[in-house]
C-alpha cells in the first residue's frame, strides 16, 4: 500500500512528500526530514503534514515522535481520522513557572479560514485568523508577552 505524504509550510502552501510503500503487517520508522522533497529541506517553517492511502478506514495508522532539542523526552502524537468535535472550544491548562515561556502552536487543518480567540488567566485575549491549512506559533512569556519565535 502506498501512503504520500503533503507538507504544509506555515502560510498553508502545500509541498507534496515522498510517497512510502507499505508491505501487509508491515512498520516503518522513518524521519520526516527524509519525506520532504530536497527542493524543501531545511525549511524551518513547516506547519502540518499529512498522510494519505487509499484503502480501509483506519487500515494504515502513522505516530509521530517529536524529540526535544539537546533536552531529555519526547512526546508521541497519533494521527487519527477526522476528529469529529462536538464543541467549538478548546482548553488547555499549563503552568508557566518564572522566566518561563510556553508556546501555542494554532494548526488549522480545514480548507477554510479560522477565526480564533485565545483567552488567558490575566484576562487578557488575542484573535489571531488562520488561512486554511495555516500554522501559527504564538509564544507566551512570563512576563506576559507575546511574539513570535
Amino acid at each position: 500500500m502506498d501512503v504520500n505524504s503533503t507538507f504544509y509550510a506555515v502560510e498553508g502552501n502545500s509541498v507534496p512528500g515522498r510517497s512510502v510503500t507499505l508491505r501487509p503487517a508491515e512498520v516503518q520508522h522513518i524521519h520526516l526530514a527524509d519525506l520532504i522533497p530536497p527542493s524543501h529541506s531545511g525549511r524551518k517553517k513547516m506547519g502540518g503534514v499529512q498522510l494519505t492511502y487509499f484503502g480501509q478506514v483506519m487500515e494504515v495508522a502513522a505516530q509521530i515522535t517529536l524529540f526535544g532539542r539537546g533536552k531529555a523526552g519526547s512526546v508521541d502524537i497519533p494521527f487519527s481520522a477526522s476528529m469529529d468535535y462536538r464543541s467549538n472550544v478548546q482548553e488547555a491548562v499549563w503552568w508557566l513557572p518564572e522566566k518561563g515561556e510556553a508556546t501555542i502552536i494554532l494548526g488549522n487543518a480545514s480548507n477554510v479560514a479560522v477565526a480564533v480567540n485565545l483567552r488567558y488567566s490575566t484576562g487578557e485575549s488575542q484573535d489571531v485568523l488562520l488561512d486554511p491549512l495555516a500554522t501559527e506559533v504564538i509564544v507566551r512569556r512570563r512576563d506576559n508577552t507575546s511574539g513570535s519565535p
